[in-house]
């Protein structure tokens, strides 16, 4: 009954991880996209008459603000490693493995 207990917990906590890790993939090519726009609505806004101009930019200010946060690191932050999840802490040698490269 035990055993099967954990089989589930590392079950779940695989499965979790990777929806969310999905979910991270998604909201960082949203921020990329999003990035794009407003990068280019600001060159665009270059182009146009003084008081149209700074009504784009103004506007353009309050829809960062709303957005908020677009660097796509602050959501890989967030995400939760399977071992997270069921608490484990990975060793010194798991977090500095690097496969053998010389970077």
């Amino acid at each position: 009954m035990v055993f099967l207990a954990v089989i589930r917990s590392v079950t779940n906590a695989i499965e979790n991880s990777k929806k969310q890790l999905l979910e991270v993939v998604d909201q960082w090519g949203a921020a990329i996209n999003l990035e794009q726009f407003f990068k280019q609505a600001q060159a665009r806004c270059d182009g146009l008459p003084k008081g149209q101009q700074e009504k784009l930019l103004t506007q353009l200010t309050l829809a960062r603000e709303l957005i908020g946060t677009l660097n796509p690191l602050d959501f890989l932050m967030q995400w939760k490693s399977p071992q997270e999840r069921l608490g484990v802490t990975p060793s010194r040698d798991d977090e500095s493995d690097d496969g053998g490269r010389d970077d």
